[in-house]
């Protein structure tokens, strides 16, 4: 059995800064934490908490040693500390203990090993309920997530059958807007403060819904402004909270003006109307600084946006004074509670802010469909005064969040999912992870300072709430209670926005680029699309799972926090609360669940006397779209090991694989399907001695890119933008002897993306798209013969008399000027391209490395063209490389 110590931070029982456990603070110590900081493999410990129980082990965290409080540890540490050992008086930031007794855990030598055994209540996915996860010690823990919102409750009954799909969208409405009425067994943790894809679900399913629920519905769906809206209606005062037996309906309307009519009130700016609600006929005008404020920010914010996303789609609301097309703001004072048990009960939740879609809605020379909107803000959220532009501010934040909305409706709504004609077709979901997650993205591309609480929180959920595992990018309907109480787990996903934009260098621009050349697009697959060929997830999302690790010291470069401060350092993937021993010679299986854009995360030590180490996927999870990436522990200096193909294998005997600890990396880059999960076990297996044979890989590329732009004149062009990848990868798997020579059994895996745009644009009827999206991946098995040269080069050659095969089904869509939309899907075999590689000589005569006898590596290009073409060029590559090692 081992200790290990659970619960809060710890006030020391000996002396702060006693990191070598000797008793007293010493220059040992301080040399000590200097190793530390300079990223040697050692633990520093920090003193046992007073609460805790006696004899319990010392503390051991990423950052016990930050002396200083900055967050990490450095040599400012060090100095801080030798200065104490000294006798100088400095103060040091030590840990502190909380009201929480510290406990400490009996925990199984087996714990996380995946297999739930005696004295463990859980395995990573198994045996915790869906608001608990499985603990460090195999216990399991609370996920701290909280009460459930009222929409989640609504989405829960909707479920379960107790409400129908009308009725939910009336409590929706309801619980958004704090109305009185919704029942109490509703009212959970309060509202989410959005809710954006009730007013997508609407626009489909209005005039489709029973007449009461239509009547119910519409005073909340028309401008605050208009008189049949529910806030221009006569309010009813303000009771006071706990009034027992009278009504608990809360100040929502409007006061009438001295003509009887609703006293809305107007600030205008260049590109915004801003309204709220005076006091009526005796004069007061309790939000007319507010409408000031709210004005000078959405202007500023708007003077950063439209440089960046184009101009918005004008708000045509007649009532708004000239002229007309500004966007209008409304600032509302909402219901404060409901009546509960004879009193008024104080309603909880997130304060309403929202981009409510409204008319012009259409398609423009063959674009997409685009929509207008208004936004409505709380008067409760409204700061003083305007925040500078060094200032942190949580209302510009929200600002930024919504008027971003209104650029991605302005841009283009349909592949949100939006339409312009309600079809009442409940099951319409055209729902996208990149609504939200861009949003919330937003916020820190225009205001880097502000509402760093939100997004710190959003990241924490994705790490470590995100439930199951499995969750990706993609999802955009939660299993979990979300920070805010939001329904939508893609606010999480900010974070490979994030991630993109620390590959771009830091710049925010690809990003923009993405959203105004969308236009393409009319599905959120085909939104998904775009982004992939901008920035392939092939190569790409690998590479942000391994910086989700999130580490200090780990290999784990650059860390999000040196682009964005409030995402916080250390702050792993919940499935890393475990780390696994590997020793012994053994084979063992470890489950993993990784659905489409996910990863799965696991952390081994080996034991000293295992000197040959193997990892394999191809069991189980060895698809084509999962890769493996390895964070290692080299004698101390970690690194990055970037695998290709399915099996990850070293020797300890070689010095520059000596690896004593490691991160295991799977990610699962396929994003056409959500039922493209990678479910199941792969496999480890430890030798005492290193095993002889080959080991490796082989992988070929081939790539071809188009573009090309023909202007005719008079309005008429053509464009063609194409982008085709295909990647083969035989992986060695064994050896075996062969007449005389050795034969190579290799994994092959394949896969096909293809994406095209075509476009045309005529001077008679506008712009005409046609798009292409092909995916298909295949595996099979391979020999080949590895035959002595007697110089130490092998002659080598494929021993397989068919190929293997998979198929492509690619998506056809077209979108004319002038006639209905055409889509279609065609299906095409493509094979295994093994004779590709008989055109290599340095392949198939393998020469050893000058340093290494045992080591084969190489590329080359097998075809490289370039062709020119109107307005642009055609480049097709195909290249092989291969690492390949023959222990004798």
């Amino acid at each position: 059995m081992i200790a290990l110590r659970i619960g809060a931070a710890a006030q020391v029982s000996g002396e702060c800064g006693d990191l070598d456990a000797s008793g007293a603070v010493g220059a040992t110590d301080a040399l000590l934490l200097l190793k530390k900081a300079v990223g040697q493999n050692l633990d520093v410990l920090c003193p046992p908490c007073a609460a805790s129980i006696s004899g319990a082990s010392n503390i051991v965290t990423e950052t016990c040693g930050d002396l200083d409080g900055s967050g990490s540890i450095g040599a400012t540490d060090a100095l801080l500390l030798l200065k104490k050992a000294v006798g100088q008086p400095v103060t040091l930031a030590c840990p502190t203990c909380s009201s929480t007794t510290t406990t400490t855990l009996a925990v199984p030598e087996t714990c996380g090993n995946g297999v739930v055994e005696p004295g463990e209540q859980c395995e990573r996915e198994q045996g915790c309920a869906d608001d608990e996860y499985c603990g460090a010690a195999c216990s399991c823990e609370s996920t701290g997530a909280s009460s459930p919102t009222s929409q989640e409750l609504i989405a829960a009954a909707l479920e379960r059958g107790e409400i129908d799909y009308p009725t939910s969208l009336l409590y929706r409405v309801w619980a958004l807007f704090q109305d009185a009425r919704l029942a109490e067994e509703y009212d959970g943790a309060g509202a989410a403060r959005e809710d954006g894809d009730l007013f997508r679900e609407l626009a489909n399913m209005r005039g489709f819904l029973p007449a009461e629920i239509e009547a119910e519905v519409a005073p909340y769906l028309v401008r605050p402004d208009d008189p049949t809206s529910i806030f221009s209606q006569p309010p009813v005062a303000l009771l006071s909270l706990g009034a027992a037996t009278q009504s608990a309906t809360a100040q929502v309307g409007c006061a009438n003006d001295a003509y009887g009519g609703p006293d809305w009130r107007y600030f205008e700016t260049e590109n915004f109307v801003v309204w709220s609600c005076g006091g009526g006929i005796n004069g007061s005008d309790p939000d007319g600084p507010k409408r000031l404020v709210v004005g000078a920010i959405a202007e500023d914010v708007y003077g950063r946006m439209t440089p960046k996303l184009g101009t918005l789609k004008p708000d045509e609301n007649l009532n708004s004074p000239q002229p007309i097309g500004r966007t209008d703001i409304y600032i509302l004072t909402l219901n404060q509670c409901r009546e509960r048990d004879g009193s008024c009960k104080k309603i909880s939740g997130g304060a309403l802010a929202a981009h409510i879609p409204a008319p012009p809605c259409g398609r423009a020379a063959g674009g997409p469909l685009t929509i207008s909107g208004y936004l409505i803000v709380p008067s409760e959220q409204v700061p003083a005064s305007s925040p500078g532009p060094d200032t942190s501010s949580d209302f510009r934040g929200t600002l930024i969040h919504e008027i971003f909305h209104r650029f991605q409706g302005t841009i283009n709504a349909e592949a949100r999912g939006y339409v312009c004609t309600p079809t009442g077709d409940s099951k319409r979901v055209g729902m996208t992870w990149l609504t939200e997650s861009g949003a919330t993205w937003a916020e820190f591309a225009f205001a880097p300072k502000d509402s760093p609480d939100f997004r710190s929180d959003w990241f924490e959920f994705f790490q470590t709430r995100r439930q199951p595992y499995s969750e990706g990018l993609q999802v955009v309907v939660g299993q979990n209670q979300n920070p805010g109480g939001n329904q939508n787990p893609s606010y999480a996903s900010f974070i490979y926005h994030t991630f993109l934009q620390q590959e771009v260098t830091g710049d925010p621009q690809f990003l923009f680029d993405f959203w105004t050349g969308s236009t393409s697009a009319r599905t959120p697959r085909q939104l998904d699309e775009r982004l992939n060929a901008a920035m392939p997830f092939t190569d790409h999302f690998r590479d942000f799972a391994v910086r989700n690790v999130n580490r200090v010291g780990k290999g784990v470069s650059p860390l999000y926090t040196s682009l964005d401060s409030a995402i916080q350092p250390g702050l792993p993937p919940r499935s890393l609360v475990f780390t696994s021993k590997l020793e012994g010679a053994a084979k063992n299986d470890w489950a993993a669940w990784i659905g489409p854009l996910s990863a799965w995360h696991d952390s081994f030590k080996i034991a000293p006397e295992v000197r040959w180490v193997r990892f394999d996927i191809t069991p189980e999870l060895g698809h084509e779209h999962a890769r493996i990436d390895v964070l290692a522990n080299v004698g101390g200096t970690w690194q990055r090991r970037k695998i290709t193909g399915p099996i990850f294998e070293f020797c300890r005997d070689d010095p520059a694989d000596d690896i004593s600890e490691l991160y295991f990396i799977v990610s699962n880059h396929a994003f056409t399907s959500p039922t493209l999960t990678v479910t199941g076990n792969y496999q480890t297996e430890t030798k005492l001695a290193c095993p002889k044979g080959w080991s490796g890989y082989i992988h070929l590329t081939s790539k071809l890119t188009r573009s090309s732009h023909e202007d005719f004149g008079g309005g008429s062009w053509t464009s063609v933008e194409r982008t085709q990848r295909e990647e083969h990868t035989w992986t060695v798997a064994s050896t075996s002897d062969f007449f005389g020579a050795e034969q190579l059994n290799t994994g092959w895996v394949a896969q096909r993306d293809v994406h095209e745009e075509d476009r045309d644009s005529s001077s008679t009827c506008g712009e005409s798209y046609a798009t292409e999206d092909g995916h298909g991946n295949g595996i099979d098995t391979t020999e080949f013969v590895a035959s002595p040269n007697g110089d130490g080069t092998f002659t080598l050659t494929p021993y397989k008399f068919a190929a293997g095969a998979f198929d492509v089904e690619t998506d056809y869509s077209s979108y004319p000027c002038d006639g209905p939309v055409s889509v279609s899907t065609g299906t095409e075999t493509f094979y295994e391209l093994f004779g590709l590689l008989s055109g290599v000589q340095d392949l198939v005569v393998l020469t050893p490395d000058a340093d290494d006898a045992t080591e084969f590596h190489g590329s080359a290009t097998i075809v490289h063209e370039e062709t020119d073409l109107p307005g642009g060029k055609e480049i097709n590559d195909i290249s092989v490389d291969w690492s390949l090692k023959r222990r004798p």
